[in-house]
């Protein structure tokens, strides 16, 4: 028996190429002039090409261009009608910042993937060359012992390096699906490396995004009963995170860190606010302000302030990020409370109907994985520039679009057939 040969297609250079956007955008921002808006025309032009030849595309796929004409009314009307915000068309982290990084393309990249399996594997191609980037760019601080990278502007030395371990967090929940769903135990291993990698060198919230990951699993991953080894794994998983997140197994780990010449910015700030010594709003870069800041914001002007409305009053307290660090205040903030409540409600509606309606475990294993890095947007990332939105939505309409496209058949066939009966009659 043979097997099956898998054809490749423009539908998997653009699936490939979008989720290993952070090795291009390196090459390209830092070494190739005006190499990021060369990347942006590429990935666009990209998408309209793949549209293009697929059957009928302009049609079957209609909804992304519904989807986009609707983005650039939405913010089209909100910065003609108030010129204070403008600012962020070129600002870091507002307009440009979002077409350039491409997460808002996410959405025609999994919409053109015609089948759970193809998405599954392209994104599987991908994460191997992301762990090589960054398997790469971590010799940087075992070499030097910090990293050396631009924001805002300035060039800063740090001892983490926040993009690096969320991009890790996608790599390491790839890995520990391939795992599970393949039968490869091998491959915690590396999933071990990278956990310790975000311990030294990342973001508490990358591990918090994990250890969600890991629950959603357990709850929704799978329909059948769990093999009990499946089940020893995730707990051992979760009996890790635990006993990190203890003043014990901080401290250890702390301990071993030092003993090797590296500091954890996880641990140290962990344990300091643990253990009194700084307050939460000296080891949070400022979120408690930012969202105390939001809140009375959201009171005052329930109605919202419309798309990035909000951000000049935070950039305004020294937080040059400029959005509240957490997608719901986000929402809220900018759409008002109603209409921002019936988006976070919607958000969660489509999940917990595609967790209940798709059959397929792969379909599940790569919503847990959209939500597991999409949790990010909870204490960081903006939805305008992060993929996660973009990628459940897209997500959801893959999931229910041949239901949808029967529905509609029916209803003109059932009309024809109205016609023809009365044409008899």
């Amino acid at each position: 028996m043979t097997a099956k040969k898998v054809k490749f297609t423009l539908n998997d250079l653009l699936c490939i190429i979008f989720f290993a956007l952070p090795l291009l955008q390196d090459i390209f921002f830092n070494h190739v002039p005006h190499g990021g808006y060369l990347l942006l025309i590429g990935l666009v032009g990209l998408i309209g090409l793949v549209i293009v030849k697929e059957p009928n595309g302009l049609v079957r796929y209609a909804d992304v261009l519904v989807l986009y004409a609707l983005i650039a009314v939405l913010l089209g009307t909100a910065f003609w009608l108030d010129p204070a915000r403008r600012i962020w068309l070129t600002r870091d982290f507002g307009v440009k910042t979002a077409l350039l990084m491409g997460g808002i393309f996410a959405y025609p990249t999994i919409r053109l993937q015609k089948t759970p399996d193809q998405l599954y594997r392209n994104i599987k191609i991908a994460m191997v060359i992301r762990a090589a980037y960054y398997l790469y760019m971590v010799m940087e601080p075992i070499r030097q012992g910090y990293w050396l990278y631009e924001q805002f502007g300035v060039t800063k030395r740090s001892e983490s390096h926040m993009s690096w371990s969320y991009g890790v967090l996608m790599v390491v929940s790839v890995l520990s699906i391939m795992a599970i769903r393949e039968k490869k135990k091998i491959l915690f291993v590396p999933v071990g490396i990278g956990l310790i990698g975000i311990l030294l060198y990342g973001s508490r919230g990358s591990i918090v995004c994990y250890a969600i990951g890991a629950a959603l699993y357990i709850l929704f991953g799978e329909r059948k009963q769990l093999e009990l080894k499946k089940v020893v794994i995730i707990l051992l998983a979760l009996i890790f995170v635990a006993f990190v997140f203890s003043d014990l197994g901080a401290s250890a780990v702390e301990m071993l860190a030092q003993r090797t010449g590296i500091k954890s910015r996880f641990i140290t700030t962990y344990l300091n606010m643990m253990q009194g010594d700084k307050s939460m709003d000296s080891e949070s870069n400022g979120r408690d302000r930012i969202w105390a800041l939001v809140l009375g914001m959201i009171r005052e002007k329930p109605l919202g302030y419309g798309p990035m409305g909000h951000r000049n009053a935070i950039y305004r307290i020294g937080i040059k990020w400029g959005y509240s660090h957490n997608l719901f205040l986000d929402w809220l903030a900018e759409y008002g409370v109603l209409f921002g409540s019936l988006a976070i409600f919607g958000l969660l509606f489509m999940i917990v109907r595609l967790f209940r309606k798709s059959n397929e475990p792969i379909e599940r294993m790569l919503l847990i994985l959209i939500i597991t890095v999409s949790c990010e947007m909870l204490f960081s990332g903006y939805y305008w520039i992060h993929f996660g939105i973009w990628s459940i939505l897209a997500l959801y309409v893959n999931h229910f679009k041949d239901r949808w496209q029967q529905q509609r058949q029916l209803g003109l066939k059932d009309i024809v057939q109205f016609l023809v009966a009365e044409e008899i009659v």
